[in-house]
């Protein structure tokens, strides 16, 4: 089942929350997600922004996706798949966008594999590819762990009847952005395309407010055994400037937390490796006053002592929830007596 329709009413309601004086019937939509014009000066090409792209609502592209990626992660489960958003917490998030094709186009490009695949991990992730004064040029992708494609050269065979549909939609919506549908079979299969989006003049700082002040002093462990997922997390933990251990290995993960000399601040725990936490590892983290979050996949509660400071972190997720949760860690800390 597609989520694009249930999207279009949240995104509805999610433009005018966040624009308000943006009205839909001001303007005539552009067929793409944004519509592009070029110009020719001094006998090169330059992409321009239309004047219809200005008059295209304010929107936060991975706040407004993630409503998405979390229903097409639901609608995944039914066939014990894992739908993650790959946004990297140093792009830029405010543009003017019209987020309900761009939200036809990713959900098309998903359910290919969705509709396709078992046990396997889908990744949506965008890559900053071009940047020219607003205009910002990303490679859209979406990534499955499960290579199904046994004939390569014609992706169009190894598809069931109802993801063709998706497949076909997909072409359409990317030729309308003047692009194309790309695969790769790297590690996987991975679908992409190209698109284009108009900056804003207002910026989105999520480290205006992280409250860690020496972060590098702020050490992390995760123990999530799917790569992908465990790949996100580190590389938004880096770039706010956390010490992260390398290792995603439960084994290794309990050895640091049974350390008696190093003491992580924070341990991110996959949901499935809580049954691992016994009472003599469970005490430990009490008196080592670790913070947990726990990498939530499913809607199963988590029963852990109270006396350890839990807190749950849903995939996907936004960065703006993780930078919360480590301000709320850090400030646990400081009220214990720590200083960091």
């Amino acid at each position: 089942m597609s989520f694009a329709y249930i999207f279009l009413i949240f995104a509805a309601f999610y433009i005018a929350v966040l624009g308000g004086c943006y009205f839909m019937d001001k303007f005539r939509r552009s067929n793409g997600v944004i519509k592009k014009e070029t110009t020719q000066k001094n006998g090169t090409s330059e992409i321009g922004e239309s004047s219809e792209a200005n008059t295209l609502p304010k929107v936060d592209i991975a706040g407004g996706l993630l409503f998405l990626a979390s229903s097409l992660n639901e609608d995944a489960q039914k066939n014990t798949n894992y739908v993650l958003l790959d946004y990297d917490i140093a792009y830029p998030r405010l543009f003017y966008a019209d987020i309900a094709a761009l939200a036809k186009l990713i959900d098309a490009m998903a359910q290919i594999f969705i509709l396709n695949v078992s046990n396997s991990t889908v990744t949506i992730k965008f890559l900053l590819s071009n940047y020219y004064k607003n205009n910002i040029k990303f490679t859209l992708s979406v990534h499955c762990d499960h290579d199904f494609f046994t004939a390569k050269s014609t992706p169009r065979v190894n598809m069931n009847a109802q993801s063709r549909k998706f497949y076909e939609m997909a072409i359409v919506l990317a030729e309308q952005n003047g692009s194309s549908i790309r695969f790769e079979f790297d590690h996987g299969v991975r679908i992409s395309t190209e698109i284009s989006l108009c900056l804003c003049d207002d910026k989105l700082d999520l480290m205006q407010s992280f409250k860690i002040k020496n972060p590098k002093n702020f050490s992390a462990l995760i123990a999530e055994p799917n790569p992908y997922s465990f790949n996100i997390i580190k590389k938004d933990l880096e770039f706010i400037g956390i010490d992260v251990k390398p290792s995603n290995e439960w084994g290794i993960v309990k050895r640091h937390i049974e350390d008696m000399i190093f003491r992580p601040n924070v341990v991110f725990i996959e949901e499935s490796l809580l049954r691992e936490i016994d009472g003599a590892l469970a005490t430990l983290l009490i008196e080592k006053k670790i913070a947990l979050v726990v990498l939530k996949t499913t809607n199963a509660a988590v029963n852990l002592n109270p006396k350890i400071r839990v807190w749950t972190l849903v995939q996907p997720y936004l960065s703006d929830t993780l930078v919360r949760i480590l301000n709320e860690a850090y400030e646990f800390e400081m009220q214990n007596g720590d200083k960091i």
